[in-house]
C-alpha cells in the first residue's frame, strides 16, 4: 500500500528564521520550472509574448528590470512542507496572498494581470491568490503540492476566502495538470515581458480533487 502524502511529509506555517537556510537550498533546486524535453514550448511561449508586445495587446506588460522583492513571510499565509524522516530539508512551499493587498502586489499578481474582475475582488476582499508554489524535483509526484494545495483551500475555507485564483507560465504543462486536476479552471491568458502567464481560479468551497502532485 502506498504512503499517504500526509504520512510521509509534515506541513506547516513559516518560520522565518530558523527555515531560511531550508528555503535557500529548495529555491536552489526549483530554480528553472521547465522540463528539458519542453525547451521547445518555452521558446512557443517566448514568441507568443513578443508578438502579444509587437502588435500592441493590452494583454501584455513589460518585466521591470528591479522589480520588488516580496518576502515569504510578507504572505498571509506561508507553509513549508518538510520531510518526515528529515525535517531539516525542505521539499516544497506555497504562499497565500489576499488580491488588493498593496504589501504584496507585484507586476504577476493579479492587480497587473487587467483582469476585469479585479477591482470587485479587491473590493471584496475574499478572494485569495495563490503564490510561490515550488516542490523539489526528486519530490514531485509524490502528493507534495496535492497537501500544500488542500492545506490552503482548508486555509482558506476558515478565514472568509470565497475563490483562489493562481498564474503558472504556459510551459509549466505538469503544473498546469496539476491545477486543472484540483478545480482549478482558466480565466485567461496575459503577458509579462517573453512570459504568458495563465490565470486560473477555483471556488473554495468546491469539493477538493484527490489527484497526486
Amino acid at each position: 500500500m502506498q504512503a499517504s502524502p500526509r504520512s510521509i511529509i509534515h506541513i506547516r506555517l513559516l518560520q522565518p528564521e530558523q527555515d531560511a537556510p531550508r528555503l535557500q537550498g529548495l529555491n536552489e533546486r526549483v530554480h528553472d520550472p521547465y522540463l528539458p524535453e519542453h525547451a521547445h514550448l518555452v521558446e512557443q511561449m517566448h514568441e507568443r509574448a513578443r508578438h502579444a508586445h509587437e502588435r500592441g495587446s493590452s494583454a501584455w506588460r513589460p518585466l521591470p528590470d528591479h522589480d520588488r522583492a516580496v518576502a515569504d513571510a510578507a504572505h498571509e499565509a506561508f507553509w513549508v512542507a518538510l520531510a518526515a524522516d528529515s525535517v531539516e530539508h525542505a521539499v516544497g512551499t506555497l504562499g497565500l496572498r489576499r488580491v488588493g493587498d498593496a504589501a504584496t502586489a507585484v507586476v504577476d499578481t493579479a492587480e497587473s494581470s487587467g483582469m476585469p474582475d479585479v477591482p470587485r475582488w479587491v473590493q471584496s476582499g475574499s478572494v485569495g491568490e495563490l503564490r510561490r508554489m515550488r516542490v523539489a524535483p526528486e519530490w514531485r509526484r509524490r502528493g507534495v503540492a496535492s497537501a500544500l494545495l488542500a492545506t490552503a483551500l482548508d486555509y482558506s475555507a476558515s478565514h472568509g476566502l470565497e475563490k483562489l485564483v493562481l498564474n503558472t507560465t504556459a510551459a509549466q504543462i505538469p503544473a498546469l495538470a496539476l491545477y486543472q486536476k484540483h478545480g482549478f479552471v482558466q480565466l485567461t491568458r496575459t503577458y509579462v515581458g517573453v512570459y504568458e502567464l495563465v490565470w486560473l481560479s477555483r471556488d473554495v468551497h468546491e469539493a477538493q480533487g484527490t489527484a497526486p502532485g
